[in-house]
């Protein structure tokens, strides 16, 4: 049958194509067909985004700029996400925004 579930869309990696099922298909046809196959490519290293905003955020890693630093160790992250990660990992006495959380000895 046509229905969503059998509605493949075509990702080009590089040289090379592949096809699997469109996730946002199986959700009920909420993006419109010309939306489908936009691509958004990046000229630098080739890699391609199906939305506007995801190779916005990739474009980053291209420039070196890391823009949020660990107010306790001093290294950089691209992503906000990754310095709270990095917090909760390595500085796991610290909260998100680097604030100790230890209680004061009395």
């Amino acid at each position: 049958s046509d229905g969503p579930d059998n509605y493949q869309h075509l990702y080009i990696y590089g040289n090379s194509s592949h096809q699997r099922p469109d996730k946002y298909m199986l959700l009920g046809d909420q993006i419109k067909p010309s939306q489908r196959l936009k691509e958004f490519r990046c000229e630098t290293c080739m890699k391609t985004f199906t939305l506007k905003n995801n190779l916005h955020q990739h474009m980053k890693i291209h420039t070196g700029v890391k823009r949020h630093v660990c107010p306790v160790c001093s290294r950089g992250f691209q992503r906000s996400t990754h310095l709270k990660g990095h917090l909760l990992r390595v500085h796991p006495e610290f909260n998100s925004e680097g604030h100790c959380q230890r209680p004061l000895d009395s």
